[in-house]
């Protein structure tokens, strides 16, 4: 996923293209941000979460869709996350891109085989593998769907998997681990349209764990994405990337260069550089209802137009939110805390709205270049526990029923779009 997510002062700039869509890599990045922006600082990758268990917000992994029931197995033993449960959002997956119109391929074995004669009903060596479904889902006519015997752990041998050329449904539950492939390798790559790909832990990948090469009308949703070497990527355009857990990515956690997409109720947590970036290409993308922790940058806007950035909840990173070109950002009903540099940081663009937020101890500034509306609040959003990354509020929390209307559901299953007067501030509705 390409190019370098940091350059020149105060910029953040377009962090290049997706694997096979025209870049490089985006893992280490220097950024240097003169004028009160993070100062002089070398990220030279090297995953926060490495080799462990990553269980955050007391062994659950707050999402903020709807519960969905994901284990990942990383590295040296460690398990991340039971339930993923959060505040907004439907739950579970979109139940895939028009419904499958043939039998489903069902993964019967964990081992990453490849037999050439493989079929669906005689897969021949110890069954049929992921590697062969999705070869067979790739030459079969029509949308297929692939799910899964069980929670099978898949350890990829020596390639990536197949790349995805046509529209298919990935089910879990599964995990794939990529700590054997070859340097650079990405694990899961999609170059088509409707597809969708949900409940995978997808741990290990030496560069990117899910990569959207193009194409339109994709979804990845309720995946746990631990220690990858880049970004979960999308290029093309309208997208769904929904209730995502990323965690310990060397790069960014979520590359977005999708127009007229939707990113909601995803977290990222420990990013080497950005938790969610949006390039040139990402106009009109919707960035509602997530949570970014421990990144340089919290999200980046590169000169994109018309993007909306609301109800997240943006903590303890270096520049919580940077803005480098991009025109009309609408942002609204968002935290942003414990920023060490700037909580927003404007370096070139401009704003539709910047309102009804909360700005709490971001070290330099809580919006250099840049005038907070009248409805922003300044003050303690009273998080639950910050150190152990659980960002709901309390019950005397200022967030509380301070945002605006924007036609978002934050109440999941519950009835009506929000629980109150008004919807909280931030990325968890409290109840």
């Amino acid at each position: 996923m390409g190019g370098s997510a940091g350059e020149g002062p105060g910029s953040i700039g377009d962090g290049g293209s997706a694997a096979g869509v025209g870049g490089g890599g985006e893992g280490a990045v220097s950024t240097s941000d003169s004028g009160g922006g993070l100062g002089p600082t070398t990220l030279s990758g090297g995953s926060t979460a490495a080799g462990g268990s990553a269980t955050t917000n007391d062994g659950t992994s707050t999402t903020n869709g709807a519960t969905s029931s994901v284990v990942a197995t990383a590295a040296g033993g460690g398990t991340a996350t039971g339930s993923a449960t959060g505040s907004g959002g439907a739950t579970g997956s979109s139940g895939g891109s028009g419904g499958a119109t043939e039998p489903p391929l069902v993964v019967t074995t964990a081992e990453d085989e490849e037999d050439a004669s493989a079929t669906a009903d005689d897969p021949l060596g110890t069954g049929l593998s992921l590697r062969e479904a999705i070869l067979l889902a790739n030459a079969q006519p029509g949308h297929q769907t692939i799910s899964f015997v069980g929670q099978l752990s898949i350890e990829l041998a020596s390639a990536a998997l197949p790349t995805i050329t046509d529209s298919v449904d990935v089910i879990g539950p599964a995990s794939i681990d990529g700590a054997g492939l070859p340097s650079a390798s990405g694990c899961l790559l999609i170059d088509s349209s409707d597809v969708t790909v949900s409940f995978l832990n997808v741990y290990n990948c030496p560069a990117e764990p899910i990569s959207i090469e193009g194409g339109s009308g994709n979804e990845i949703s309720d995946c746990t994405l631990m220690d990858s070497g880049q970004s979960l990527a999308a290029a093309g355009a309208g997208h769904r990337i929904l209730r995502n857990t990323v965690v310990g990515s060397d790069g960014a956690g979520i590359w977005c260069s999708a127009a007229n997409s939707e990113l909601f109720w995803n977290r990222v947590v420990d990013t080497a550089a950005i938790g969610i970036q949006l390039t040139s290409e990402a106009s009109g993308t919707e960035l509602v209802g997530n949570i970014l922790i421990r990144s340089a940058y919290g999200i980046a806007v590169a000169p994109a137009t018309n993007v909306v950035i609301a109800h997240n909840t943006i903590f303890d990173s270096g520049v919580g939110v940077a803005i480098d070109g991009a025109l009309q950002v609408d942002f609204r009903n968002s935290i942003v805390a414990s920023s060490s540099s700037a909580g927003i940081l404007v370096s070139a663009g401009d704003f539709a709205t910047l309102d009804a937020s909360l700005f709490f101890d971001n070290g330099g500034n809580d919006c250099q270049n840049c005038t907070p509306g009248p409805d922003c609040i300044f003050g303690d959003p009273r998080f639950v526990d910050s150190a152990t990354d659980d960002l709901s509020v309390l019950a005397d929390s200022p967030a509380i029923d301070r945002g605006i209307d924007l036609g978002y559901d934050r109440n999941a299953e519950r009835a009506g779009d929000f629980n109150g007067s008004a919807p909280d501030l931030g990325a968890i509705e409290a109840f």
